[in-house]
């Protein structure tokens, strides 16, 4: 896809539980939203710092309408996203790239704030060797 077109997804959490558990849950929720997740997504990436007790994920969609698809799957489910609740709390959402009218109303909707970039200035996405 267009790198223009590229939704990046960028946020930070504060852990509320114990990590090895945070990596653990992170793990099983990773394999399902490789298996079942939106095909539009390239990248899907957390990482956590013990010391400050904070998480951070980057998501790379390919476009808006791919985080849209990610977001109404992930709000169809369960257990899973009860646990995560429990482990972890957003504190900042950062989107870089395009978003539509449909993703502005989502997220005006659940009440999520948000920064965003919306200009792509250059660059270029390398294949993985």
């Amino acid at each position: 896809g267009d790198i223009a077109e590229q939704v990046v997804h960028i946020a930070e959490y504060d852990l509320l539980g114990d990590a090895d558990e945070f990596i653990s849950l992170m793990g099983r929720v990773s394999r399902r939203v490789e298996t079942e997740g939106i095909p539009g997504m390239s990248r899907f990436s957390f990482y956590v710092d013990r010391d400050s007790r904070k998480i951070t994920s980057v998501i790379t969609y390919c476009c808006a309408e791919s985080w849209l698809q990610h977001r109404q799957m992930k709000d169809r489910w369960g257990p899973e996203r009860a646990d995560l609740d429990a482990l972890m709390r957003r504190t900042q959402l950062r989107l870089l790239g395009p978003l539509s009218p449909k993703v502005r109303s989502y997220l005006a909707n659940h009440g999520l704030p948000f920064e965003q970039t919306a200009e792509f200035a250059t660059g270029f996405v390398r294949s993985a060797r």
